[in-house]
């Protein structure tokens, strides 16, 4: 609705008049797009003519390049609006408004405030902006020689209203379907939604359901975030939802698998946020990969982890049968189970009286024999093993040779814990499948390691035996190797071993004048170690320390070379300096000499104009001689 001001005012027809353009693109009744231009002619009296205009800058008179109107009809233009009479005053909810945008004054409305910006709907284009307050004005409309003020836009609040920040759910390669960051401009009459997402400068318009739509995620603080939970990481174009595969040592870093095809990269923590699911208009975090904690309800539908457990031989050489196959859901383990261990690097206990062997053919997850009411004391159980450590080692050795000689082609490795059968006894022996499957494991100081192959090459011994393993010894799990054949698993465990030690001497010999290619080549091959139990922590600390370094070099090197051309250009102006000092001195004699000519001409020019009026002098007094002489004879008398 339009509200009068009461003043009336004349379109100026003169040329040179600052006034208003508009184009029959958006032109409107009430409002439209208004540019700011200079009359070039007067108006004619045909008002079917178009007439010159000079567009200019919205915001000042000058020029406006590339000009977007040079003719306009005369039902386009307007004068120039009143001025803002409180330019100081900020706008609020709903005031409709001019703002400054692509060379015009736009019309549209202010759908939030933001301390000293604006967020504002345009209608024409559509779109939503944020712009200051000095690219603003109020919105006149003229009409009839007659300004007039719109009056206040009501603006009715929801989910998914103009100028919301939510996220659009998009496929972009290779992650697949990823959150982009997005604000809504519009609801569109089909029940869609226009958004806008992407850079300023190169943002896309899309009308999108609301099914890929979603308020932005509430922040989740700083906390850290652990091994195998869902997360997002924030990409070049949007959220990209990822899974943590390894937390580095570094300060907030994490490897990350990231997307659909799980390519791992390393990122800060600052781009990472945890996943979560907008659901039934409630935010919903998701559950880690690994380690769930399940609810009753959500036990019931969790997806069901079946344990397999085949007893193999005794020690007595007596055969036992199989168990059946029992399904339990991941939340009965989690109860039943203490202190669960995630780990590839998992250690096999030592047990007197060595009863029965379990194989497990799960490779993600070995717990710990959780404490029951028949169980003894832990301390009683530590004083029965330091008893009989002594008969542990040798039958220990052979059973594992039998284990690992007798294990298939192509079969993948077991996790072997050996247990006294009185010990299997006095557990619980109302849920005796869960006896068998979860393994006891004492602390690391009574352990030992179970290798992927025997080590039967004499390359152990000289290997062991170098100094660069007594400096820093090594204890290598090598179960990567268990992807491979058999028959080339201690080849490959041993040229691991040999690429390590290569490695540490190519750390040592590191030139200054080195890529930092070629140090972050090495860095990664370490890296590739580490999955293979290496310990890597120092050759890649003084990596990072020489990388470091040479960033360093790098920055100062190239300051010296600004500093070197900044040197050259100075250089080349003091020697033109020093030409124009040479260069002067002569220019000055010369102009002194030009002066002094110029001089003696104006004094020759001098006496010359005091001959000629001396002569003028003389011509005149002999005209006045001559008119004398006339009127005499006119007036003598006649004889």
């Amino acid at each position: 609705m339009l509200s009068t001001t009461g003043r009336k005012e004349k379109l100026a027809v003169s040329t040179g008049s600052y006034i208003e353009v508009s184009s029959d693109e958006h032109y409107h009744a009430t409002g439209n797009v208004w540019y700011h231009a200079l009359l070039q002619e007067n108006l004619a009296s045909s008002k079917r003519k178009k007439l010159s205009v000079l567009h200019l800058n919205p915001l000042s008179n000058e020029d406006y390049s590339p000009p977007l109107i040079t003719t306009a009809f005369h039902r386009l233009i307007r004068p120039v609006p009143p001025p803002d009479p409180f330019p100081e005053v900020g706008f609020e909810k709903g005031d409709m408004i001019d703002a400054a945008h692509k060379g015009g004054w736009w019309s549209g409305w202010v759908i939030k405030v933001l301390g000293e910006r604006f967020l504002v709907y345009l209608r024409f284009e559509p779109d939503v902006i944020e712009i200051e307050r000095k690219d603003m004005r109020p919105h006149w409309v003229w009409k009839d020689a007659e300004w007039f003020r719109c009056e206040k836009r009501l603006l009715t609040e929801s989910e998914f209203s103009s100028g919301t920040e939510v996220e659009v759910r998009t496929k972009v390669e290779p992650f697949g379907d990823i959150w982009a960051p997005a604000i809504i401009i519009k609801k569109n009459e089909d029940e869609t939604l226009l958004v806008k997402y992407g850079e300023e400068n190169a943002c896309r318009k899309i009308n999108v359901p609301y099914s890929k739509i979603r308020p932005s995620p509430p922040s989740f603080g700083s906390r850290p975030f652990g091994l195998m939970e869902n997360v997002d990481v924030l990409v070049a174009s949007g959220w990209c939802p990822s899974v943590v595969s390894m937390v580095l040592c570094e300060y907030n870093r994490y490897t990350v698998l990231l997307g659909r095809n799980k390519k791992s990269e390393d990122f800060d923590h600052s781009l990472l946020r945890p996943t979560m699911e907008w659901k039934d208009g409630v935010w919903q975090t998701k559950e880690k990969v690994s380690d769930r904690k399940e609810s009753p309800h959500a036990a019931e539908e969790s997806t069901r982890i079946r344990v397999k457990v085949r007893k193999a031989r005794s020690s007595s050489g007596t055969t036992v049968k199989n168990l059946p196959q029992t399904p339990v859901s991941s939340g009965e383990i989690a109860s039943k189970m203490a202190n669960v261990v995630i780990s590839e690097n998992t250690l096999v206990s030592k047990k007197p009286e060595i009863a029965e062997t379990k194989e497990f053919h799960s490779p993600i997850v070995l717990g710990v024999v959780a404490t029951t009411l028949q169980a003894k004391p832990q301390r009683k159980k530590l004083k029965t093993m330091k008893k009989q450590k002594v008969n542990i080692l040798a039958h220990e050795e052979s059973n594992n040779r039998e284990s690992v000689n007798k294990r298939k082609r192509g079969r993948p490795h077991k996790f072997i814990s050996k247990e006294p059968k009185q010990k299997t006894v006095g557990v619980a022996a109302s849920d005796p499948m869960l006896n068998n499957a979860v393994v006891e494991t004492p602390k690391a100081k009574d352990s030992t390691m179970v290798l992927p192959f025997v080590k039967k090459s004499p390359c152990w011994k000289v290997l062991e035996s170098m100094e660069i393993f007594k400096a820093m010894p090594q204890r290598p799990h090598f179960n990567p190797l268990l992807e491979c054949e058999e028959e080339s698993r201690e080849g490959d465990a041993i040229g691991a071993m040999v690429k390590f030690t290569g490695l540490l001497e190519k750390v040592n010999n590191i030139q200054g004048d080195d890529s930092v290619t070629e140090i972050n080549r090495i860095k990664e091959c370490f890296l590739k170690l580490e999955e293979h139990g290496f310990d890597v922590t120092a050759p890649c600390s003084r990596i990072d320390k020489l990388l470091s370094v040479k960033e360093s070099q790098t920055w100062a090197l190239e300051e010296l070379k600004v500093a070197e051309r900044e040197i050259t250009e100075n250089d080349n102006k003091r020697r033109k300096l020093e030409e124009d000092i040479e260069e002067l001195p002569k220019e000055i004699v010369e102009l002194q000499r030009q002066l002094a000519l110029v001089k003696e001409e104006k004094v020759a020019k001098d006496k010359e104009i005091a001959l000629m009026q001396s002569y003028a002098e003389i011509l005149d007094q002999k005209v006045q001689n001559v008119e004398q002489e006339f009127r005499e004879t006119v007036t003598s008398p006649w004889k």
